[in-house]
């Protein structure tokens, strides 16, 4: 192989291959300070801003105990100068952050925050609030809010209404419009079955969610009766930190033992009981504890390539990762290389199912 600053040769038995080095492969990064620590940020294509959670922590100089103050901030997405802010509770915090529209509106975008009241005598919220925020000539403006039984741990959109996990609960919202301009959250229906139900993703109609000690567990809305019901759960005793939908019958989580994880639906199975457990079909020790999946990846796909579908994962450390879903048989290619290279390596090399459970 011969090096250049422009390009790159490689000759081979029967043919010379010549490439250049996209330079648009680069991953640019750029910080705002903000003098706060960000929980959770969202994007509004419509006002052309970003929203993001923060905590200002401060130490009290009288009794010596750190306060937290938290805060939702309006950025420009494009110079990142902050627009507007409103302040949260005291005892408050954020701890969702979505950008959505309703079907009644669905011109309409709003930036809809779920928030928690951590009181010191309480061992888990019991309180909370679900905070929807429109952005009028850059300032968020506070169109209703919802009080809530505890925490509201994730928001998610949901058919044109708004899909929230709280504390045990999935409850779903509808949006409603009055006469006189007013708008308001309706309950609509709710599903009890949960530790704290902490990560939700969805899928159509399908609802995923991930439990504090519960592993993962897959419901179902069901329209016509206005109802969501669970049809399959993973009987595993996980603490989850995060998860994701790799399809519609496959999903991904992580746990507190720094492992990664996939279960699958069994549709097809014969028996009620088969078909209500999630099987696990992969488990890899990672050694970081993941807090975040995204669909995405880290470069982009070219023109006349087949994209591989791939996940990407942030951790507790600041690493990022991408787990990619291969095909048969590429899978069964690196399995060859991994048992291959396990024979002539010492130490450990290990590409898949490799697992550090405490239990």
């Amino acid at each position: 192989a011969v090096v250049s600053t422009q390009s790159t040769g490689i000759a081979k038995s029967s043919s010379l291959s010549i490439g250049t080095i996209d330079e648009i492969q680069k991953l640019h990064i750029r910080s705002v300070p903000l003098g706060e620590m960000p929980r959770r940020i969202a994007h509004q294509d419509q006002s052309k801003t970003f929203a993001v959670l923060t905590v200002n922590s401060r130490l009290n100089q009288e009794t010596g105990e750190e306060i937290d103050a938290s805060y939702i901030k309006l950025f420009n997405d494009q110079t990142f100068e902050i627009l507007s802010t409103f302040a949260l509770n005291q005892y408050e915090t954020g701890w969702s952050l979505i950008n959505t529209s309703f079907k009644e509106e669905p011109n309409q975008q709003y930036f809809v925050i779920g928030t928690a009241f951590v009181r010191p005598e309480e061992t888990e919220p019991s309180s909370g609030r679900i905070l929807v925020f429109q952005v009028q000539e850059n300032k968020l403006i506070l169109v209703t809010e919802k009080q809530v039984k505890g925490a509201a741990f994730s928001l998610n959109s949901f058919g044109g209404k708004l899909l929230s996990s709280i504390n045990s609960k999935i409850q779903l919202f509808e949006w409603g419009l009055s006469e006189d301009g007013t708008r308001t959250l309706t309950p609509k229906c709710v599903y009890h079955g949960h530790i704290l139900a902490l990560y939700v993703v969805t899928r159509g109609d399908f609802i995923v969610v991930g439990d504090l000690m519960k592993s993962i567990s897959l419901l179902v809305y069901k329209p016509v009766e206005s109802q969501i019901e669970e049809i399959a759960r993973d009987f595993s005793g996980n603490w989850m930190t995060c998860i994701e939908a790799l399809d519609d019958d496959t999903f991904i989580g992580a746990e507190n033992s720094m492992n990664l994880f996939t279960v699958r639906k069994n549709s097809e199975a014969a028996s009620d009981e088969e078909r209500a457990r999630l099987d696990t079909i992969g488990e890899f020790h990672l050694g970081e504890l993941v807090n975040r999946f995204r669909v995405g990846s880290l470069v982009m796909q070219q023109p006349d390539s087949t994209p591989l579908p791939t996940l990407l994962f942030g951790t507790v450390n600041g690493a990022l990762g991408v787990v990619a879903s291969l095909n048969q048989e590429s899978f069964e290619f690196f399995k060859k290389l991994q048992d291959g290279l396990r024979k002539v390596v010492k130490g450990n090399v290990e590409f898949f199912i490799v697992v550090n459970n405490e239990e």
